[in-house]
């Protein structure tokens, strides 16, 4: 210990790292590709306004973007996106955000990109791109197609292009009749193509359908068939073996917490047989939110290399689809994210680490060790500075349990004098099917080394718990969550580990659960901060976008308008009269997800009731913030707001 630590009470402290430092060069990543011993991955880069950027390794070790500076390459294909990109070793097809155009352009080559799609469609419809794959022979381009209409709900499908011809073309429909589909993908062989599709008022983790059907590059024949899946069965991570067998990740409702089926297991389709290759305890995928996530992939020998996870933490292992057997390796990362091969002993991924920011790395299976080819952040703290989570597992007050990560307030320069006790802030993961981070994060240690704790809160209804704690939600989200989060408190309490000084921040829907939890608990919660919240779920309801309109049913138990009297109840806008705790709120006006109209119904009740408040709302921000001036904007005046609400 630094016996010259000075002596201060935690609500002095002072934090080892500003907000401009948090987001000085940070760099989020995203989906990898391998193609002809290159490595190939996208960059979110909030010091580029935001943008995102593909990023090539070649077999020299040399890396550099592979398109121009203004191209940000990203989809808004169900809002939230995803894969908006493929390669193959001539060419990169995209998806340019400003105009969601497909484009194609040639990789090492000067001459500027050619758009392979109309700016609006026919119909007047803009057209919308996500997932896209390229079929063997490298002549077609097969992806998530999406019309969005400003008059109507919007119209997804399955389609196709011929890049062959130069000319700009409409999409060719090759599969339609569902609300929604994901990551269609072509066997090896070139002769089957499979996809995963669902229909409102399902949501991609509620029920799924796998579907396989024989391809021929022409209009798809009438050969669909169900592999497995429909209500109550999650199926996501599809993928071909070389052998073009299917493989995919499953779990089903209403299982006891002990049976496999009850969690995100790895299975096989072949010759009309499906088997369960993993029988653990365990997730081998995450939430559906986005297009082409897969925590695991095949080494060339046909052997399964996977990231799992179990009760917030990543492991490692490979899978034998012979024997079955599974073998967890002893990695020095604590999650494994969009893994790809890249020989039988090297495989890439972005590592997480309790200790140091993400990275984009190539691990040697048989040593262990790994080269870093990029990290998101170059900040360096001292391990004094850094507070190391702990999972908390606490009881609830109706005889359940809930799951969070706690970190305590850490400082090289500080110690608290004995007995003083910390503030602490809850942080609510958004979705709400989601889970609390399991990477190190900057963020947290400016919060944790200005003397507070904070609980991160996996409340039921969050993923890497199973099956039966993720739909423990249904029907009543804005209740467990709420009762959850409220628990944690006072155990943390009642433990002796924190204060009665208590803030909860948290973005979507963690800012719905800060604005519920204000209402509900106005004795709990002094201060909170709501990302992109939801006050008012009926308004919610009118504005948001087709992929999550519907999803409010099950969270809720019930529709409009029949169920408006629920929708009311658990709305917090009508129970303001009960809040207590100053708030401040943040918005993107181009948020289609909470829209603006949400935010601002709350601000102007705040407003009426003279509940001490602030509002920021940020030019070109959607829903989650991209711009690193805006994020260190949000963050100073959170930290201020707090400090002036708790110790004034």
């Amino acid at each position: 210990m630094n016996s010259k630590k000075e002596i201060r009470p935690y609500n002095q402290w002072t934090p080892i790292i500003t907000p401009e430092e948090v987001f000085k060069d940070i760099t989020a990543f995203g989906h990898i590709k391998v193609v002809s011993g290159k490595i190939y991955w996208s960059e979110l880069r909030p010091s580029e306004g935001g943008r995102i950027a593909v990023v090539c390794q070649d077999e020299d070790g040399k890396i550099q973007d592979v398109l121009p500076k203004d191209v940000n390459v990203r989809t808004r294909v169900h809002e939230y996106g995803g894969l908006a990109f493929t390669v193959d070793e001539k060419n990169i097809y995209y998806v340019n955000f400003k105009c969601q155009r497909l484009f194609r352009k040639q990789l090492g080559d000067e001459s500027p990109p050619i758009p392979l799609t109309p700016e609006k469609n026919a119909d007047g419809s803009l057209g919308k791109y996500a997932a896209p794959y390229l079929t063997p022979d490298q002549k077609t381009l097969i992806f998530v197609y999406e019309k969005d209409y400003e008059d109507r709900e919007n119209e997804n499908y399955i389609a196709k292009l011929d890049v062959t011809v130069k000319e700009t073309q409409e999409p060719t429909i090759i599969v339609r009749g569902k609300d929604f589909y994901f990551d269609p993908i072509i066997s090896p062989n070139g002769t089957k193509i499979a996809w995963l599709q669902y229909n409102h008022p399902n949501m991609p983790w509620n029920s799924t359908e796998l579907i396989l059907a024989d391809w021929n590059d022409q209009a798809l024949p009438e050969s669909e068939k169900l592999i497995v899946g429909g209500e109550g069965i999650s199926i996501c991570a599809i993928r071909f073996d070389r052998n073009d067998r299917l493989y995919f990740v499953m779990d089903e409702a209403n299982q006891v917490e002990e049976n496999p089926r009850n969690w995100w297991n790895l299975y096989r389709y072949d010759e009309d047989y499906v088997e369960a290759l993993t029988q653990e305890m365990a997730e081998f995928a995450y939430p559906m939110w986005v297009f082409g996530y897969c925590d695991w992939t095949f080494l060339p020998s046909g052997r399964i290399i996977a990231n799992y996870e179990r009760k917030g933490r990543g492991f490692l292992a490979l899978v034998d689809p012979i024997t079955k057997v599974l073998e967890t390796l002893n990695s020095p990362f604590e999650g494994h994210i969009n893994i790809q091969g890249i020989s039988e002993n090297q495989v890439a991924f972005i590592g997480y680490s309790n200790k140091k920011p993400s990275s984009l790395v190539i691990l040697d299976l048989q040593t262990m060790e790994f080269d870093i080819l990029r990290t998101s952040s170059q900040a360096i703290l001292s391990e004094e500075d850094i507070s190391i989570p702990r999972l908390l597992e606490y009881p609830t007050s109706d005889g359940s349990v809930a799951f969070g990560k706690l970190y305590l307030p850490k400082s090289s320069q500080f110690n608290a004098p004995e007995n003083d006790k910390p503030p602490l802030i809850i942080m609510v993961h958004g979705g709400p099917t989601a889970r609390a981070e399991i990477s190190f994060s900057l963020a947290k240690q400016f919060w944790t080394s200005q003397g507070y704790a904070i609980l991160d809160v996996d409340h039921r209804g969050s993923t890497s718990y199973g099956r039966k704690y993720r739909d423990a939600l249904k029907d009543q989200w804005g209740v467990i969550d709420a009762q959850d989060i409220t628990d944690g408190v006072d155990y943390l309490v009642n433990e002796g580990i924190v204060a009665q000084k208590v803030a909860i921040r948290g973005g979507s829907a963690g800012g719905y659960a800060v604005q519920r939890a204000l209402t509900l608990f106005p004795d709990t919660f002094h201060v909170g901060a709501s990302y992109f919240g939801i006050g008012n779920l009926i308004t919610l309801v009118k504005l948001t976008h087709k992929f999550e309109s519907r999803y409010i049913d099950w969270l809720m138990g019930a529709k409009l308008p029949e169920g408006e009297a629920v929708y009311n109840d658990r709305s917090p806008i009508n129970h303001m009269d009960k809040l207590k705790a100053p708030m401040i709120l943040f918005q993107g006006k181009d948020d289609k997800i909470v829209t603006p109209e949400v935010s601002r119904e709350v601000v102007e009740q705040l407003k009426q009731r003279g509940i001490p408040h602030e509002y920021v709302e940020y030019e070109g921000e959607s829903h989650g913030f991209r711009k690193k001036e805006n994020n260190i904007d949000a963050l100073s005046k959170e930290a201020a707001f707090f400090r002036k609400v708790l110790f004034p």
